[in-house]
């Protein structure tokens, strides 16, 4: 007990210390190392499980991109990533979203259950139960040993700096400047929320109905629509549908192959890949979409051990959905080459992706014949992951250098569109711009700098380092 309370008050005062008057940045990055090291020790058994550590790395990798880029969506991503990690280190679920809800109800409702309890041991009556429970209070009121002189010193040296000037001026070394009431309310609030992650109590009840939830289909299963429409009937039904999207998809597929050949291309050009993709690619994974709940509600009793031919036609017909993904992403990558990068066609990459784990994890589950629950367990971890992983990178680099490849002719560059993305991009911009690859008319633009970012590039808690290397490279610039 004694070293969860330790390990409490410091990691209350560390955070407090990295983040007070702070903007996210290298303090994120030193919190989520600390938040592993501090529950690696906290729970140690939990440090042969694969589990915890692959959260933990999820931890470490959001804490390094909010470092490394800094934007808003790395900390919300942080944050999912602190929320997972927390129950991971407590608790045995294994699903994404009840493992995040069950951090949060711990931050909430357990945390007004437990200080309401410990109200009632300090002022309530007591019982011989509630008096061996109140021991765990003995160290909160040992410290008031120390809290109470040290807040009364604080006061009455306050008192006598105003009394006297000479003593004012004496003891003119003793500075409370970093202590203030937003630094005290952050500390409250840091001191509630790790509370309630280190004496976490996992969600018995929904440990229960997720194990439930993950059970495989077992022989015998049939509901209410199987006994309305009977076996036969509603085997033929299902065979009919996968042959006729089957079909339907076979012919898109040579459709698509057509539409893109060499001389389709050459004929139609950038505009055409254009129309072609954007109004197409939503709607395919939307398709798609359906199609995995189509499957999965097809295949979802005993469909899966009496009618093999129809578990060998549905993975056909995911097959074919896997190819047509795969056509997408050769018009996307067409198109980047022909018209350069933005990020509207890496979002297209990173939904096409998406939809590929997707029907990988229902390919998974005909063949192994998971429940539907499966894939909603497995693709949100993984798409969070992947998520992780594509966000680490900065875009904005890539996308500026690459354009400005000599692949690509000057007058077809969107050098707005460009200038537009400094916040990541703006020391290759002024780079480019030294070498003259980028028009004088632009000047104005690209080496308008924020003092924003400038303070953050010099304040070594809120570092992000984009910043600092775009500060680093306009300085150079100005000094030469």
């Amino acid at each position: 007990m004694k070293t969860k309370q330790i390990l409490h008050l410091l990691m209350t005062f560390g955070a407090t210390y990295l983040l007070y008057a702070q903007t996210p940045g290298l303090n994120i990055l030193i919190l989520s190392i600390l938040t592993v090291i501090s529950f690696g020790f906290l729970n140690s058994v939990k440090l042969k499980s694969t589990k915890w550590w692959f959260a933990a790395t999820l931890l470490l990798i959001n804490g390094f991109s909010v470092f490394y880029l800094g934007r808003d969506y790395h900390v919300i991503l942080f944050l999912l990533a602190l929320l997972h990690f927390v129950a991971v280190s407590h608790s045995s679920a294994r699903t994404f979203y009840f493992l995040i809800y069950d951090t949060m109800r711990n931050t909430i409702v357990a945390l007004a259950m437990k200080f309401g309890n410990g109200i009632n041991i300090l002022f309530g009556e007591k019982n011989k139960e509630e008096v061996e429970g109140g021991n765990q209070w003995k160290w909160v009121k040992k410290s008031l040993v120390f809290i109470i002189p040290a807040l009364l010193f604080v006061l009455f040296l306050q008192l006598y700096r105003l009394s006297s000037s000479n003593f004012d001026q004496i003891s003119d070394f003793i500075s409370f400047d970093w202590i203030s009431a937003p630094w005290i309310a952050l500390f409250i609030c840091f001191y509630l929320l790790f509370y309630g992650w280190i004496w976490f109590q996992p969600d018995e009840l929904m440990m229960r109905y997720e194990h439930k939830l993950s059970r495989k289909i077992v022989l015998g299963r049939a509901d209410k629509l199987t006994h309305f429409l009977t076996r036969e009937l509603e085997v033929k039904i299902a065979i009919s549908i996968v042959i006729t999207l089957s079909l339907l998809l076979a012919f898109l597929i040579v459709s698509d192959f057509l539409l893109f050949s060499q001389s389709a291309l050459q004929q139609n050009g950038l505009e055409f890949i254009s129309k072609e993709l954007h109004n197409g690619v939503y709607a395919l994974i939307a398709s798609i979409v359906i199609t995995v709940v189509l499957v999965s509600f097809i295949l979802r009793g005993n469909l899966n051990f009496y009618q093999p031919k129809l578990v060998a036609l549905a993975v056909v017909w995911l097959a074919l959905n896997i190819v047509v993904v795969a056509t997408n992403f050769t018009k996307n990558w067409i198109y980047i080459d022909l018209g350069g990068l933005t990020y509207k066609r890496i979002g297209v990459f990173i939904y096409l992706s998406l939809t590929f784990i997707g029907l990988l994890y229902t390919l998974f589950k005909v063949t192994m014949k998971e429940k539907f629950f499966y894939i909603i367990r497995t693709t949100a971890i993984s798409f969070f992951a992947f998520l992780t992983v594509t966000f680490t990178v900065n875009w904005d680099v890539i996308i500026t250098k690459y354009n400005l490849s000599e692949k690509f002719d000057r007058d077809m560059i969107d050098y707005e569109y460009l200038i537009s993305l400094k916040s990541g991009n703006q020391h290759i911009l002024v780079e480019k711009f030294i070498d003259g690859e980028i028009p004088n008319e632009y000047s104005e633009t690209i080496f308008d700098f924020s003092i924003i970012d400038y303070e953050r590039s010099k304040n070594w808690k809120s570092l992000v380092y984009s910043e600092y290397e775009k500060q680093k490279v306009i300085a150079s610039y100005y000094k030469n």
